[in-house]
């Protein structure tokens, strides 16, 4: 049975909708430490998701976590982190 199977991803979004009210916060304390461990290399990022967070915690944003889990997924870096790549020769 794998990690994120349905039933564990039901869970979880139910979890979620159901302490709406503390997923800012949370995001924000684990978006902190992240920071400090890498040093801030992840700040811009960090802080994107904690102000993602603080809008679904206000009811402002997304309305379900499917939502928010949707577009999380837009906002991801991309593989190359920003590097360009060589042309083929």
């Amino acid at each position: 049975m794998g990690l994120l199977n349905t039933r564990n991803l039901q869970k979880a979004k139910q979890l979620l909708d159901q302490n709406r009210h503390k997923v800012g916060d949370m995001v924000e304390k684990a978006g902190g430490s992240l920071d400090k461990a890498t040093k801030g290399r992840t700040a811009q990022y960090t802080q994107k998701a904690t102000e993602a967070a603080h809008k679904y915690s206000a009811g402002a944003g997304a309305t379900t976590a499917d939502d928010v889990l949707a577009d999380d997924s837009a906002a991801a870096p991309s593989a190359n982190d920003g590097r360009e790549s060589a042309p083929p020769s």
